[in-house]
């Protein structure tokens, strides 16, 4: 396997994370009981996607 393709699967790899840390705060974010503890998950799962979108980019220009 080439080192792109190692690459390759390993920012997809990062990327699915990042979502799925998104998932995660969204869905304590539902259960948390306090509007601070609210705010601050639903922060945090709007940083996952931008993650999510800088590994993008990354994959991008890899692929170019």
């Amino acid at each position: 396997m080439s080192e792109q393709r190692r690459v390759e699967l390993w920012l997809n790899k990062a990327r699915e994370l990042e979502n799925r840390g998104h998932d995660c705060y969204e869905d304590a974010a539902q259960k948390a009981k306090e509007s601070e503890e609210t705010d601050c998950l639903k922060f945090r799962a709007a940083q996952e996607l931008v993650h999510a979108k800088i590994i993008q980019k990354i994959y991008d220009r890899l692929k170019e």
